[in-house]
C-alpha cells in the first residue's frame, strides 16, 4: 500500500474557497477512482497560522502502479488547476510513503 500526501500552504483569505475546490473537484475524482483505497483531509495544528493555514490531503493507493497512474492523471490535473486558480496563494509539496 502506498500513502500519498500533499501538504498545502493556503493563504488565509483563500482557505474556504480552496477547501470547497478540493471537495468539489479533486476529492470527487478520488471517490471515483478504484485505485484509491481511502483519503482524509487534515489541518496541521502545530504551525504558525498568522498568514497561512496548512492542510494535508492523504490518500492510500493500492500499489506503485496505481500511484504512477494517479500521478500522471488525477494528480497532474490537480497541480495544474491549483497553479492556474490560486497561483502563489496556495503552495504545496508532496510525499510518498510505502507501508512496510
Amino acid at each position: 500500500m502506498i500513502l500519498y500526501n500533499i501538504t498545502f500552504y493556503v493563504d488565509l483569505e483563500y482557505v474556504n474557497d480552496f477547501k470547497a475546490y478540493l471537495n468539489d473537484h479533486h476529492i470527487s475524482n478520488l471517490q471515483q477512482d478504484d485505485r484509491v483505497i481511502d483519503y482524509t483531509l487534515f489541518k496541521l495544528l502545530n504551525v504558525d497560522e498568522s498568514e497561512t493555514m496548512t492542510l494535508s490531503l492523504q490518500y492510500k493507493l493500492k500499489d506503485m502502479n496505481a500511484y504512477n497512474h494517479h500521478l500522471s492523471t488525477t494528480d497532474f490535473q490537480l497541480k495544474n488547476e491549483v497553479s492556474k486558480k490560486y497561483g502563489d496563494k496556495v503552495l504545496y509539496f508532496c510525499s510518498v510513503l510505502e507501508k512496510l
